[in-house]
């Protein structure tokens, strides 16, 4: 493909809003598909989400891995085509196990797709980074919304029309990426400036104590946040309330953020860290 001079950020938010809605087409009917069409219990949905959750982990890596170490491009391209060629499969080919198999290997390439778009966000000219990531944040919650609103409509009709809608959202993705993703990355080199190595040594100690703090934080928070994608499904249709019900509550979720999200953004500047 062609090479553009830069990446402008409205590919790059276009390519979030597009992944994230192809992506959220799956994550509300995973256990309750499993669960309630394929017969499947509980148990054996969680290990899928559990496998789910690692191989989008191995993809994040090797993103990250290859981004910086082989071919930006390339590395986004190979993502956006595991997981499509993966979505598009699950049209014909739903059943137990295969249906498993195809959606981890949605996750893994969601997941390489993930790190390269994050990525990406620093080489934005013009453009601060603080407000690249908002944008790109928002336009992944704007996704989440359609997705899971869309599911809730489709699913109830066929899973197959759901697979070929979400499929679509994958196609245009690919195509965003290999047309609009080729572009020379300029590396920033920064200069070395002579500190106190006492002064040093703390602000060195002070940052792995706030990405320690970071982590323990996120992990807390996933934790509770794995009902939504796990047994809450399965538990709300037990208690009679439709499917579209559950799938509007991710919607309701995304909102609540794309509303939020402005406010955070324009405090801020404010927020000294």
């Amino acid at each position: 493909m062609p090479k553009a001079k830069t990446l402008q950020l409205k590919w790059l938010a276009l390519a979030s809003l597009l992944n994230s809605t192809g992506a959220a087409f799956l994550w509300p009917l995973t256990t309750v598909f499993i669960n309630k069409h394929l017969g499947e219990s509980l148990t054996v949905a969680g290990i899928v989400l559990f496998i789910m959750s690692i191989t989008m982990i191995l993809g994040n890596y090797i993103g990250g891995y290859l981004f910086d170490r082989w071919n930006a491009y390339l590395t986004s391209v190979l993502g956006a085509i595991i997981a499509t060629l993966a979505i598009i499969l699950m049209i014909f080919c739903h059943s137990w196990p295969v249906f498993p198999i195809l959606i981890c290997f949605v996750s893994f390439g969601d997941g390489i797709c993930a790190s390269i778009i994050n990525s990406f966000g620093n080489f934005i000219p013009s453009k601060d980074a603080r407000f690249v990531y908002n944008m790109v944040y928002l336009a992944f919650n704007v996704g989440v919304v359609l997705g899971t609103l869309l599911v809730g409509i489709l699913y109830p009709i066929s899973i197959r029309l759901t697979f070929i809608i979400a499929s679509c959202f994958y196609v245009i993705f690919l195509l965003t990426v290999l047309f609009c993703f080729n572009v020379p990355l300029r590396r920033q080199i920064k200069k070395k400036q002579k500190t106190n190595s006492n002064e040093a040594n703390s602000h060195q100690s002070l940052r792995k104590v706030i990405v320690y703090a970071i982590f323990v934080h996120l992990i807390m928070i996933y934790l509770a946040y794995a009902l939504w994608e796990s047994i809450m499904s399965v538990h709300i249709t037990n208690l009679g309330i439709p499917f579209v019900a559950y799938s509007l509550l991710w919607t309701l979720n995304g909102a609540i953020i794309i509303v939020g999200q402005p406010i955070i953004s324009y405090f801020a500047p404010y927020i000294k860290l």
